[in-house]
């Protein structure tokens, strides 16, 4: 009888352990981005860099490159007239990210093309303390223009993540040590699919699957519409640094 009474004892201290235990792990889980409200949590600070997708990227005013049409021969100078370069820092609003502090590298361009006669705003996605889980070193570099918005270029240079502005999807595909494109070699090319481009030829808008082109040092030198059947193929530049 005595056996059978320390053995109930035993079972239940052994429930109430259980039972504490799995209310101390929820409460820790659940406790976290309020623990910084209630205890404060240390300063953290995070510095986002371009590093090796600068190169890829940097133009100046004055910048330009002529595009030539694989099926027509037309051209198009896409020609840099405003670039900036900055380093921004931005602080967490909210309970649990006011101790969290953001500095990444900020570029933006605007870049005129005389086959559009349109402007295009070229720019780098931005970091936001307050998000959560906090994220790691992932930019994209889109393109937004009167007729819409395209990512066209991120890093790392990942295949395990992908960019987007929500209507389309692009993805790192590799880099090409040497890439010859109209008789010229290019040196670490880096290709990115595009799931939906917009191509704008006269007001006529067509949305294509498509492939761009970055080689290091000059920027894209190919855009190629799938679904079109032909590309804008890089024939000379000029880069302003």
């Amino acid at each position: 009888m005595t056996k059978l009474i320390i053995n109930k004892v035993l079972v239940k201290i052994n429930y109430l352990f259980v039972c504490m235990l799995f209310f101390i792990l929820i409460h820790n889980s659940c406790g976290d981005k309020n623990d910084c409200a209630k205890n404060g949590c240390p300063p953290e600070y995070t510095r986002y860099k371009l590093g090796e997708a600068l190169p890829y990227l940097w133009a100046k005013p004055g910048s330009y490159w002529i595009y030539k049409h694989s099926q027509t021969g037309q051209l198009d100078t896409f020609v840099v007239t405003d670039f900036l370069f900055d380093t921004i820092t931005v602080k967490g609003t909210e309970d649990h990210s006011k101790h969290i502090t953001f500095a990444y590298d900020l570029l933006e361009r605007v870049v005129y093309s005389s086959f559009n006669k349109k402007y295009y705003h070229d720019v780098i996605s931005k970091y936001f303390p307050n998000a959560t889980p906090k994220k790691g070193l992932f930019f994209s570099f889109h393109r937004e223009g009167p007729n819409g918005d395209v990512s066209m270029f991120h890093y790392p240079f990942s295949k395990s993540e992908n960019s987007g502005t929500g209507a389309e999807t692009t993805t790192f595909v590799e880099i090409d040590s040497l890439y010859i494109l109209e008789g010229k070699i290019y040196t670490n090319v880096a290709k990115f699919d595009i799931s939906l481009d917009i191509y704008n030829e006269n007001d006529c808008f067509v949305y294509s699957q498509a492939s761009y082109y970055w080689a290091k040092d000059i920027g894209l030198i190919k855009r190629e519409l799938k679904h079109c059947n032909f590309s804008w193929e890089l024939i000379d530049y000029k880069i302003n640094r």
